[in-house]
């Protein structure tokens, strides 16, 4: 099978792009308790614990502790993403054989994309917006059944800062 056009880097990497911040920022705003499903499993089989999330400069242990402190101790926020950018990271995360499916092709790439924006703390409708930027590497879920059902792309490593 042919290798991937420039376009379909393009049209794959806008398309998840897109689908992940939709549904991440909807999480944080509004289903907090699914926070964790958006990142790679827990791995420390490397010198570098995978996912690597920084909080605002403070580097969060796992996708557990992040969601249980955006449950217990974060206020309401409502963040509005602006601006989204993504750009194929690596283009070829494992060779594939000639047998390779379209499908298989296609998720055999990371992404970093680069969301921008404002979050409101506190208030629901009122209120000061602060500006956020956001970071992340994403990665094809491999936990994905057959049936594509799940998050398609997950998260390897975020950084997220406030700007002031």
């Amino acid at each position: 099978m042919a290798s991937l056009t420039e376009a379909d880097y393009t049209r794959i990497s806008t398309a998840a792009a897109e689908t992940f911040t939709d549904a991440y920022y909807t999480a944080l705003n509004a289903s907090r308790t699914t926070l964790s499903t958006f990142y790679l499993p827990l791995s420390t089989t490397s010198p570098r614990p995978l996912p690597h999330i920084s909080y605002n400069g403070t580097l969060v242990p796992s996708p557990t502790d992040l969601q249980t402190t955006f449950i217990k101790d974060m206020p309401y926020t409502h963040y509005e993403p602006q601006s989204v950018d993504v750009h194929v990271l690596n283009p070829v995360l494992a060779v594939l054989g000639e047998g390779a499916t379209k499908r298989e092709r296609e998720r055999n790439m990371s992404l970093v994309v680069q969301v921008s924006g404002y979050v409101r703390l506190f208030e629901r409708k009122e209120g000061v917006m602060r500006g956020f930027s956001d970071s992340f590497v994403l990665v094809p879920n491999e936990g994905v059944g057959k049936d594509g059902q799940g998050r398609q792309w997950v998260i390897q490593t975020q950084n997220f800062r406030f700007v002031t």
